[in-house]
């Protein structure tokens, strides 16, 4: 089980530019670039994150989880 201060760790790690930051870049290419290094930092807390949370439940919440649709609207 991954606990709380291993997680904090984990997304301590991670490094993401703040959307001023972004939106002080000079060109349309550069804030783009930040947008989408923004993006992805917030994908790798969330997995962290769903990681952690997977491994706290038991095989039969697993399977449900697993087997449920992937759809968000």
């Amino acid at each position: 089980m991954t606990s709380s201060l291993g997680m904090a760790q984990q997304l301590a790690s991670l490094n993401s530019p703040s959307k001023d930051e972004c939106h002080r870049k000079d060109s349309t290419v550069e804030i783009q670039a930040c947008d989408s290094q923004r993006y992805q930092y917030a994908d790798k807390q969330l997995n962290v994150i769903y990681s952690a949370a997977i491994k706290n439940l038991d095989e039969d919440r697993k399977a449900k989880l697993r087997d449920s649709p992937k759809r968000v609207d």
